[in-house]
């Protein structure tokens, strides 16, 4: 384990040029969406918006995660020339459309499944939830306080009544419990598209069988992934909001992220690509 962190923590450095399309990427989403926002106030309007938005996703994923497969393999590469290494680095850049070109209904198909798979986790753990914990009894008014800041969110949790937080606490635990265990089983889902198939979902059951038949090796994979994802949340959730501190923590958001996603594609690789091939 400690040589997979070490191996990634040098590879993530040599490839932080990972990090420049996915922040151009998150800018110009954010932007339509805001634009959306505005101008799409029609039941056609917000249907077209939402399957721009899904094709956006889709044709990014296939590009970006191509582009992080021949990083890797950049980043593994001897250069005699300097210049020659440049080369190489801007031309990855150009990965991002043959990627877009090999993998866009791959991933469209797999975005597709996402949004099943996460309807059919939300009812089954509702189902769980009201059979064995209960509706909580909470006053719809107060619901609406709830609001977005930690001000409003701890004024919320402080109107509420024991029997009515230890109801809550329970479905947080039971909605947390069942989408982590879901990511664990989908850990792989990606990498497996990019090296083995491009069908999505037979990619989602045979990743799920490399699973089973690692599973502790891969539990420890992913409790490090679920930790940094956990850390980037926590840092720009409370970090205060001044623009030095607040340019830090974006630049460690996105860094942990590329971080994160070379680390499941150098696992993938040496566990089911390398150890298949000796």
């Amino acid at each position: 384990m400690k040589n997979l962190l070490i191996k990634t923590f040098n590879i993530t450095n040599d490839s932080i040029i990972l990090a420049i399309p996915l922040v151009i990427f998150i800018v110009i989403l954010n932007a339509y969406i805001d634009y959306t926002q505005i101008a799409a106030k029609t039941l056609p309007g917000l249907l077209l918006a939402f399957l721009t938005v899904f094709f956006m996703v889709g044709a990014f994923l296939s590009g970006w995660f191509y582009m992080v497969k021949k990083t890797i393999k950049f980043a593994q590469k001897e250069f005699v020339m300097d210049s020659d290494r440049t080369k190489e680095l801007i031309n990855l850049f150009r990965k991002i459309p043959t990627g877009i070109g090999k993998y866009f209904l791959s991933f469209i198909f797999f975005a597709f499944f996402v949004l099943v798979l996460a309807v059919v986790i939300t009812n089954i753990l509702g189902i769980i939830g009201i059979i064995f914990i209960g509706i909580p009894d909470i006053n719809p008014a107060l619901i609406k306080s709830f609001g977005t800041t930690v001000a409003e969110h701890r004024a919320f949790l402080n109107s509420l009544s024991y029997t009515q937080l230890t109801c809550l606490f329970r479905w947080e635990i039971l909605i947390y419990a069942g989408y982590v265990l879901t990511l664990f089983f989908t850990f792989l889902w990606v990498p497996e598209i990019i090296y083995s198939t491009k069908n999505a979902f037979f990619a989602l059951f045979l990743s799920m069988k490399k699973i089973c038949k690692k599973f502790l090796k891969t539990m420890g994979v992913f409790v490090i992934f679920v930790f940094l994802h956990t850390f980037v949340t926590l840092i720009m959730e409370f970090i205060n909001v001044t623009p030095i501190i607040y340019i830090l923590a974006f630049m460690l958001k996105f860094y942990l992220v590329v971080y994160s996603t070379i680390l499941v594609f150098i696992y993938y690789e040496n566990e089911f690509i390398e150890a298949d091939a000796q």
